[in-house]
């Protein structure tokens, strides 16, 4: 008890700092979103804030809050049960009335959902469960960062993007995340959803950060005519629901944008650069094309991945998947407010083809793999 009383003694500022260093990292923190995403994205089996929350009546309170700052919800096993159609909306709905009874939604930073890569929602019950998806997730709760792990199909229904699947066969099963953020007034703000104009994720919040992780392509490498054959993936659109110019633009407050994509083929880097057009306040770009140098395991050496892949074949694609990119970037001069571009790969450094593309048109090389924009450069 002596303890506990000297501990409430403490002043507010030594206590938070404290329960901050105790509490649990956000699942997919910046630097695990970079990498190969995996299930496991959701786990964490250090819980110091959750034990000591169980000391005593006095250390909970004092920690109830604390508790809930990142929120993570899987839906692996209920979507794929038919049977359990309502369970899962149920189960949001027992949440939400969990928040609001004890005013946790202020202190909510981060939602992370997950979703297997196939569901057992019929087609015709898909829109009904995306809507109260998406007022559970932005109106109730309504964190700062909200992080969507699934299939790409999966991401297209709860972003209203049509993801054309015609290749899926000649990629592996693979798991994307789509992380958005917006600043801490817009999230305290809480604005009502219109529900009527959209039920895209995108649409619904003023998002000024995005990232975007679809893996790695290398399964495609073993298959003819690879080069023709575009991963399933919310950035190619093709059909009526898709990433254009709009007016209003679908992103308007965008700022920053960090994708991550092992090994893509130069179609897939121009979609990229199709979704910069719809972002007129995006001022920072991240690309990451190969595997990172602190990965969980060197995809290079995994046989079961590369099969008949030619490795010149990767490094070939993935250089010119850049240059594609580049030459894009350069061609929009003034009419743009991208002004810092990094690079994150550390196998192969492509600053010397770079340079080549931007150095004319008002780049320099900061730094290696850092690319940035003068500002007499800039429109105003």
């Amino acid at each position: 008890m002596a303890a506990t009383s000297g501990f409430k003694t403490l002043p507010v500022e030594i206590v938070e700092q404290v329960v901050g260093l105790l509490a649990e990292e956000e699942p997919s923190s910046t630097r695990e979103i970079r990498h190969e995403p995996i299930i496991e994205l959701l786990e964490n089996d250090c819980k110091p804030l959750k034990n000591l929350s169980l000391v005593c009546r006095s250390f909970r309170s004092l920690i109830f809050p604390y508790l809930f700052q990142f929120i993570r919800l899987g839906f692996d096993v209920l979507l794929r049960d038919t049977r359990k159609a309502e369970t899962h909306l149920q189960a949001m709905y027992r949440l939400s009335r969990f928040i609001k009874m004890y005013n946790l939604a202020d202190n909510i930073k981060g939602l992370t959902l997950f979703f297997p890569l196939q569901t057992g929602i019929e087609p015709q019950h898909l829109p009904g469960f995306v809507r109260t998806l998406v007022i559970f997730a932005l109106e109730d709760v309504n964190p700062m960062s909200l992080t969507l792990i699934g299939s790409a199909s999966l991401l297209g229904s709860l972003t209203f993007v049509h993801v054309a699947e015609e290749y899926t066969w000649a990629y592996d099963k693979r798991i994307h995340v789509l992380n958005l953020k917006q600043s801490l007034d817009m999230a305290r703000q809480g604005k009502p959803l219109d529900l009527n104009v959209s039920c895209s994720f995108l649409r619904l919040r003023p998002w000024t950060e995005m990232i975007l992780n679809e893996g790695s392509c290398i399964e495609v490498y073993s298959v003819y005519e690879y080069y023709s054959k575009l991963p399933p993936s919310i950035l190619c659109w093709h059909h009526e629901r898709h990433w254009v110019q709009t007016d209003p633009p679908l992103l308007p407050q965008l700022q920053h944008i960090s994708y991550v994509c092992i090994f893509p083929l130069p179609g897939h880097a121009l979609e990229l650069a199709r979704v910069l057009r719809c972002c007129p306040q995006l001022i920072s770009l991240s690309t990451q094309f190969t595997p990172a140098a602190d990965a969980r395991h060197d995809i290079l050496e995994d046989t079961s991945q590369i099969e008949k892949a030619n490795i010149s074949d990767l490094w070939m694609e993935t250089t010119h998947a850049y240059m594609k990119l580049a030459t894009e970037i350069r061609s929009k001069g003034e009419k743009s407010k991208l002004r810092r571009w990094t690079t994150p790969d550390t196998k192969v450094r492509f600053d010397d083809i770079l340079a080549g593309l931007l150095i004319d048109r008002g780049w320099e090389r900061k730094e290696p793999r850092v690319w940035e924009r003068s500002r007499s450069n800039l429109e105003d």
